[in-house]
């Protein structure tokens, strides 16, 4: 099957599944909101009302920066570890989610609930749950992978320091360093793919061996690269027309008065409404594509050894 009809199908699930994607967007808008208090209130403690902080309050500003590392040192490390700390929870957060999602796909895909209603809230939870401690079990099991990736890094960059030593090879040094940025995000790109479709394996066959299913989807990845690096690039491709949909419209409204910057809100919330459906019709696709593709007696752990699954 092509990615286009993966990716449709993706979105029909998407679109069987409406409440899933409010669900994200209300947990997102509630996290949004406590980090903004939260956030805007250490801003006006570290700095005091000045107008610098009030420019911080409403958008970043690199203007000042040195001054406040100057002269607000202690304020802008307490920043920086309330930023580290909710990237941190960002990212546990969004284990504990995708479990949620992926399961809910699961039941909507299983054909002893076709007619069935599907209770969607209950669902995402109970999945959430079940499958929080396996995803994290799957984050320390590939870390000797970022570990290699970042030394194959490593290695490459003190080659490439080798050979553009001196300032005659000032131009080769530049190149290098963008063949080196590119091979950075081609990792980064390889990495979440490799974990993506790991956890939609866990989620798929309900399996504790997590080790056993990362070995079966590294064989998979290897084997399905360009067609998984193709699905990813549709998704890639719609998150960017979002996007630019919502920078037209903050443009068109952003001058506005009150109703006109309550429209243009309206609009943005939509719009990231949008965006989060189109990341769950982006895991509907890949989970169908993984569902339809892995074909190895490696990628696919037989039943009976995963029966302990259903009842975790």
């Amino acid at each position: 099957m092509s990615i286009g009809r993966y990716y449709l199908q993706g979105w029909g699930d998407a679109v069987r599944q409406p409440k899933m994607a409010f669900i994200l967007w209300l947990l997102n808008a509630m996290g949004g909101l406590a980090v903004y208090l939260g956030v805007s209130s250490l801003v006006r403690r570290a700095f005091g009302h000045s107008l610098l902080a009030a420019s911080l309050n409403e958008r970043f500003s690199f203007r000042g920066i040195m001054e406040l590392v100057q002269h607000h040192g202690r304020g802008v490390a307490a920043l920086a570890g309330v930023v580290l700390g909710l990237t941190a929870a960002a990212y546990v957060l969004s284990l504990f989610l995708s479990g949620g999602v992926l399961h809910v796909l699961k039941a909507g895909r299983d054909p002893r609930r076709a007619g069935k209603e599907i209770r969607v809230a209950a669902l995402f939870f109970e999945g959430a749950g079940r499958y929080f401690g396996r995803f994290v079990r799957l984050e320390i099991f590939v870390l000797p992978l970022w570990a290699a990736f970042c030394a194959l890094l490593f290695f490459l960059s003190g080659v490439a320091d080798g050979l553009s030593d001196g300032w005659e090879k000032e131009q080769t040094g530049f190149t290098l360093i963008l063949v080196l940025a590119g091979l950075a995000v081609f990792l980064v790109f390889l990495g979440m793919m490799i974990v993506d479709y790991a956890r939609i394996q866990v989620v798929a066959a309900d399996s504790r061996r997590v080790l056993k299913v990362l070995a079966g989807t590294l064989g998979f990845v290897a084997r399905k690269f360009f067609k998984l690096a193709g699905l990813a690039a549709l998704f890639l491709l719609t998150m960017g027309a979002v996007w630019a949909l919502g920078e037209a419209a903050a443009w068109r409204l952003g001058g506005g008065g009150g109703l006109m910057a309550a429209l243009g809100f309206g609009i943005q919330q939509v719009l990231v409404l949008l965006l989060l459906a189109a990341r769950v019709a982006f895991l509907g696709a890949q989970a169908r594509l993984s569902r339809e593709e892995r074909v190895s007696a490696l990628d696919l752990p037989s039943a009976s050894q995963d029966t302990g699954g259903q009842h975790e």
